[in-house]
């Protein structure tokens, strides 16, 4: 099979899993700084119709994570990255920056940011 037939079969099986209408699946994502509570790097998934389309969808992100890098230990967190990366996909909605007074004392700067891709199936298959 010819990449762009993989590609496109892959492309396939990610608009099978949006809805036409609404949102559908979509991925919102956190990056707090990692020493508030709860700090860290994560991507939440908001409105998936049920846990058949969520499971399929991350079988498909791990398929084209591998693929478009070449490493078997590609996740689906390698692919949520690279939609992120491209603009376009990727909203960002928010973002903080606060001076915080240690028990110590001490002042020191946090930051955190966060976003979206709406629609997430539809942007994958494109």
């Amino acid at each position: 099979m010819s990449d762009s037939a993989f590609w496109r079969r892959l492309a396939t099986r990610f608009r099978k899993l949006q809805p036409k209408r609404g949102k559908g699946l979509s991925l919102e994502w956190f990056e707090i700084d990692p020493q508030w509570p709860g700090g860290g790097k994560r991507w939440d998934f908001r409105g998936a119709p049920s846990a058949s389309v969520l499971r399929r969808f991350n079988q498909a992100a791990q398929v084209a994570a591998r693929t478009k890098t070449r490493r078997r230990g590609s996740s689906v967190d390698t692919w949520l990255n690279l939609l992120k990366e491209e603009r376009d996909a990727f909203h960002v909605k928010g973002s903080t920056r606060s001076r915080w007074q240690e028990q110590s004392g001490e002042w020191v700067e946090r930051s955190g940011e966060w976003g979206e891709i709406p629609r997430v199936c539809e942007v994958s298959a494109d």
